[in-house]
């Protein structure tokens, strides 16, 4: 199985359920932007307000990325899909597994907020709280209140973002007690390292 975090610009929202790690930690990674092609990588062409897909997911950490996970980044591919874009991480386990289950979607041309809006709407039996520190605003639910890894919804300027992770709880750095039990302070401490993908894409793309 291969896992892959997923940084798009597209309109899709998802509700949150993925995995986390009962010790919190997760492995070092070099710090910098990923640059399209690299580690085994695709890009595609075109661009997208004037920006191409390396510009914008080759802004993403890798350092960012791997804070996610108890498993390590090991490539990447980057799409543009019209003007938008989508930023694929590749994580490999341990036992040399693979999966592909992490997304973070970027939406580029925002400005009324429907994208950023469009999970209160899509889920609104979710909980949702606000996060601070992240684009001009921000906000982070979970599928089912207390459980499992919360999902993320920024915006700044015109652009929003969402980040998503559907990972085994063992493969990520989110604290948990119990049965995937996560509290409101450890779902909003992993919620603030999620956020940093989406401030790199909207630096990546100029926002």
């Amino acid at each position: 199985m291969k896992k892959v975090l997923v940084v798009s610009f597209v309109a899709l929202t998802f509700a949150a359920g993925c995995g986390s790690s009962s010790d919190g930690g997760g492995a070092s990674a070099g710090s910098g932007g990923a640059s399209g092609g690299s580690g085994g990588g695709a890009s595609s062409g075109g661009s997208g307000g004037g920006k191409d897909a390396n510009a914008v997911c080759g802004a993403i950490a890798v350092a960012d990325v791997q804070a996610l996970y108890t498993s390590t980044v090991s490539g990447h591919t980057f799409n543009q899909i019209g003007g938008n874009f989508a930023c694929h991480f590749e994580l490999t386990d341990s036992a040399g597994k693979k999966d592909t289950t992490t997304q973070v979607n970027l939406y580029v041309s925002d400005p009324d907020e429907k994208n950023y809006s469009s999970s209160k709407t899509t889920f609104p039996n979710d909980t949702f709280y606000d996060l601070s520190g992240v684009g001009d605003k921000a906000y982070w639910f979970q599928a089912i209140d207390g459980l499992g890894v919360p999902a993320v919804m920024a915006h700044k300027k015109d652009a929003s973002c969402s980040a998503h992770v559907a990972d085994a709880l063992e493969n990520t750095t989110c604290k948990y007690t119990g049965a995937q039990n996560v509290s409101k302070d450890d779902g909003a401490a992993y919620a603030l390292l999620m956020g940093k993908l989406c401030d790199d894409v909207f630096t990546g793309y100029g926002d």
